[in-house]
C-alpha cells in the first residue's frame, strides 16, 4: 500500500526503534551498530526532529566516544572507531585502548562517528583527532585505494570517500597521499562514463556518487574534462526510470534517489532529474504502517533505505525537510558545527 505523502511522524518512531532494539532480520548487522546509530540519528536531523524525538544525546555521545580507540600497543594504526562493543570492550565513556590485535578501527565507522557527534552538537573535546588522522596512512595501499581496516580486506571507492570525509571534517589532509588517490579515482573511470569500484570493473551508481563526492571534497573536480563530465552527467541521467536504479537494465531502488541524485547535484545537473516521477517512486516505498522505506516497494524497510530515501527527498525540496550536504551526507547545519571546531579554529 502507497501514500502520495509522506507521513514522517511513522518515519521518526522508526529511527527511534533503533535506540532501543534491532529487529531480528537486522541482528546479524549489530557488529555496524554504530552505522545503524548513525542512519538513525541523521534520519531524526534530517526531518528536524532531534529534540522533538528527545533521545538523549548526552547518552548517545557517550556511548560513540566509548567505542574509540586510545592509543596503546597498537599505536596509531589502530585508532579510530569500532562498528560495536561486540569485541568485548570494557565500557568507558572516553574509549579503550583495545583488547586484542584485532580489535581495530574501521575507516566506516570512523566516518560514521564523526557524523552523529556532529549532528548532536558534540564539542570533540574527547576526539583523538590526531591519531585518527595518522591512522588514515596505514588503511591507504600502494594503489591509492583504502582498505577499512588496516590489517588488510576489501578495498575500493567507498573506503575512499570515506577517507576522504574524515579528512574533510577535521579539516587535515596529512593522512592521505592525494596525488594516488586521484590516480585510483581516475583509473576507475570506466567506458561508460561512470566509476566503478575500482579499476577494470563494472560502473555503479554508489561508487560514481564515492568517486565524485571524493573529487569535490578534494578540490579536484577538474580531473574530469567537459567531454568526461556530460558523459557522465549522460549516464547518471540515463538511470531514471520512475526512481534510480544503479546500473543498466536493473530494478529501480530507493537508495540510488540519493546517489544519484547526489552525484548530479554535485556536477550540477541535478536539473535534468524528473523530480514528479521519483517523489512518486518513493510513495511506494516506504512504509505507511511501520515508517521507513525499503529497497523495493514489495521489501521490508531497513536502516540504510529509510535514511537514503529520506536524503533523496531531501535533495528534491521536500516540504519538511532540512537541506543535506551533497559530499559528507548529514544535514548542512550538522557541516557548519563541524567546520566551526575544526576549520573556523585554525
Amino acid at each position: 500500500m502507497s501514500s502520495t505523502t509522506f507521513n514522517f511522524d511513522k518515519h521518526e518512531n522508526y529511527y527511534r526503534m533503533f535506540f532501543k532494539l534491532l529487529p531480528t532480520f537486522l541482528q546479524s548487522l549489530d557488529c555496524n551498530r554504530l552505522m545503524i546509530t548513525y542512519f538513525a540519528v541523521s534520519g531524526l536531523e534530517v526531518m528536524g526532529r532531534i529534540e522533538s524525538s528527545k533521545i538523549n544525546k548526552k547518552d548517545i555521545i557517550d556511548w560513540v566516544y566509548s567505542l574509540q580507540i586510545i592509543n596503546g600497543e597498537g599505536g596509531s594504526a589502530y585508532a579510530g572507531f569500532r562498528g560495536s562493543p561486540a569485541t568485548g570492550i570494557t565500557w568507558t565513556k572516553d574509549g579503550s585502548s583495545i583488547v586484542s590485535e584485532d580489535d581495530t578501527s574501521h575507516i566506516t565507522m570512523t566516518f560514521c562517528a564523526l557524523c552523529i557527534l556532529s549532528i548532536l552538537g558534540d564539542d570533540f573535546s574527547r576526539l583523538k583527532k590526531d591519531e585518527i588522522i595518522a591512522s588514515l596512512k596505514y588503511n591507504q595501499l600502494e594503489d591509492g585505494s583504502f582498505c577499512p581496516v588496516f590489517l588488510g580486506s576489501e578495498s575500493d571507492m567507498r573506503f575512499a570517500y570515506c577517507a576522504c570525509c574524515i579528512a574533510t571534517m577535521l579539516d587535515d589532509w596529512s593522512g592521505i597521499d592525494t596525488e594516488k588517490l586521484l590516480q585510483f579515482i581516475k583509473g576507475s573511470l570506466t567506458y561508460e562514463g561512470c566509476f566503478a569500484q575500482e579499476p577494470f570493473q563494472e560502473g555503479h551508481g554508489g561508487s560514481t556518487y564515492c568517486g565524485i563526492a571524493a573529487l569535490s571534497m578534494m578540490g579536484k573536480m577538474e580531473v574530469l574534462d567537459a567531454e568526461q563530465r556530460d558523459r557522465m552527467i549522460e549516464w547518471l541521467v540515463s538511470r531514471q526510470v520512475e526512481g534510480f536504479n544503479g546500473r543498466p537494465n536493473k530494478q529501480e531502488d530507493t537508495c540510488y534517489s540519493w546517489w544519484i541524485g547526489a552525484s548530479l547535484q554535485l556536477l550540477g545537473a541535478y536539473d535534468f532529474v524528473n523530480t514528479e516521477a521519483l517523489r512518486r517512486f518513493l510513495t511506494t516505498t516506504q512504509s505507511v504502517h511501520m515508517g521507513g522505506f525499503a529497497k523495493h516497494a514489495d521489501k521490508t524497510p531497513d536502516p540504510l533505505h529509510a535514511y537514503l530515501g529520506l536524503c533523496g527527498l531531501s535533495l528534491m525540496g521536500e516540504e519538511g525537510l532540512l537541506p543535506i550536504d551533497q559530499e559528507l551526507n548529514m544535514s548542512k547545519r550538522s557541516r557548519d558545527h563541524c567546520d566551526r571546531h575544526f576549520k573556523d579554529k585554525k
